[in-house]
């Protein structure tokens, strides 16, 4: 969910996921650990516990929003623990479990709805209609995953973290072909990936395409532009042994074993010219196109040697990638609510300028007039609105409260498809099963509960 190298990356979330294949509850993730909320300090102000994640993308705008916070709010004191990726959400899931909360803290959609049945966040329905917040302004979602739960508001979606095309310019320039365009189709984008799988002048090997085992960056959203699903409408079954489902994965798949344009994923790093593969592959200039998520500007913004750009996801019966929320939300046992709110409306309004004038482009703003200002759009490659334009078509990634055990379960029996061309539609038969059972264990979870409500 980057290729920032730490613990555990946002690559290897859903690896990690199958190791808590099974657990039914989040307290048995960790260990107890501690959390709770703020306290007062020796001056007798309120002092609000705020936990984040910490990567080199998102730091410098954490840094900015909260000492723009505390110049506006003197009287409140901010105590922040940052950790790696996989350490905060191992930590947070014990705290949701055990409901020692920080009074203000970042959410996946991967623990909200655990966390709302756990009574681990507050409702905040009726401070956001008092601030007059409205969804409007605001990039949306279909179902309100991350935000809310019975017609009721837990989350505030901090930034929108969202998938697009990466490509190489210059190789689509010696392959002598025309940049690709939004709505691309999947002809289209193989017709021009094997057009670029060569060698180079330099006798490098180069690939159209980089295909490989991820439901956020590849094949997931080839599922939902051919008509498909990770689940069925009512969220109690799996839906990828489906037919449009499995013919996406297979093109998937076919990318690397039957069309030869892109490396088998396990060898890449072994590959002459490559990083290795904690890292992009898009970075080494050998790889034509990518699907490519906004969160890793940090790493892209290193590319110096060739030139390179963003445009929206290709389509087959649709357009549209994989998109979702990282969510700010207040802990249910907060001693201080009044100024956790401040925080958390701060963060949704004039934190969304902070985000959008920090150089680096780190984040994308939820706030649609702060994603779309020329502070963070500015002109020239990359082109931002790929992302924030083609949010409008974007689809939810289908969170549940078995989120990371249904995930870990597909991305495990895909292994093998991507890695040596083993056959998708006996992978995700059996894969389904197993999920089937995963989902069954949350028979409170009720999917007609996932209709967004407007903020006023």
């Amino acid at each position: 969910m980057d290729g920032i190298q730490r613990g555990l990356s946002r690559r290897g979330f859903l690896g990690a996921a199958g190791s808590v294949v099974g657990a039914a509850t989040l307290g048995g993730l960790l260990s107890a650990c501690s959390g709770g909320s703020g306290g007062g300090s020796s001056s007798g102000k309120a002092t609000l516990n705020v936990w984040m994640y910490s990567e080199p993308s998102r730091t410098a705008i954490q840094d900015n929003i909260i000492a723009a916070f505390k110049k506006a709010n003197p009287d409140i004191g901010i105590n922040v623990t940052r950790t790696d990726f996989s350490t905060y959400y191992s930590k947070l899931a014990t705290s949701i479990a055990s409901r020692t909360l920080p009074d203000v803290f970042m959410m996946s959609g991967a623990y909200f709805y655990q966390a709302v049945q756990n009574k681990a966040l507050m409702d905040l329905t009726d401070r956001i209609k008092s601030a007059n917040i409205s969804l409007n302004n605001y990039f949306g979602s279909p179902t309100g995953e991350d935000t809310v739960w019975e017609n009721k508001i837990y989350g505030i979606p901090g930034e929108i973290d969202h998938v697009a095309l990466a490509y190489n310019e210059d190789m689509f320039h010696a392959a002598g072909l025309d940049a690709p365009t939004a709505g691309w189709s999947w002809d289209e984008l193989l017709h021009a990936a094997q057009a670029m799988t060569k060698k180079n002048k330099a006798g490098k090997q180069q690939y159209g395409f980089y295909s490989w085992n991820s439901s956020q960056e590849v094949w997931g959203s080839f599922v939902r532009e051919n008509g498909g699903n990770f689940l069925d409408s009512t969220y109690t079954k799996g839906a990828l042994d489906q037919p449009e489902a499995l013919e996406a994965i297979q093109f998937a798949v076919d990318l690397i074993h039957k069309y030869n344009v892109s490396p088998a994923p396990l060898g890449v790093s072994s590959l002459p010219g490559y990083i290795q593969s904690t890292g992009n592959p898009f970075l080494t200039g050998l790889i034509g196109m990518k699907v490519q998520g906004n969160y890793e500007m940090a790493l892209l913004s290193q590319i110096k040697d060739f030139k390179w750009n963003v445009v929206e996801m290709p389509k087959k019966q649709k357009p549209g990638g994989i998109g979702w929320y990282q969510s700010w939300v207040m802990g249910s046992t907060t001693k201080h609510p009044d100024e956790a709110w401040k925080l958390l409306d701060f963060i949704v309004t004039e934190g969304q300028t902070v985000t959008a004038k920090t150089p680096g482009r780190g984040l994308t703003p939820s706030l649609k007039s702060a994603a779309d200002s020329p502070a963070f759009v500015q002109t020239g490659a990359p082109n931002m609105k790929a992302w924030t334009d083609g949010w409008a078509n974007h689809f939810d990634f289908a969170f549940h409260p078995a989120w990371l055990e249904y995930q870990g379960i597909y991305s495990k029996a895909l292994d093998a498809c991507f890695n040596s061309n083993a056959n998708v539609a006996d992978a995700m038969k059996s894969a389904t099963s197993q999920v089937n059972n995963s989902l069954a264990r949350y028979p409170w979870f009720d999917s007609s509960k996932l209709s967004p409500i407007a903020w006023s």
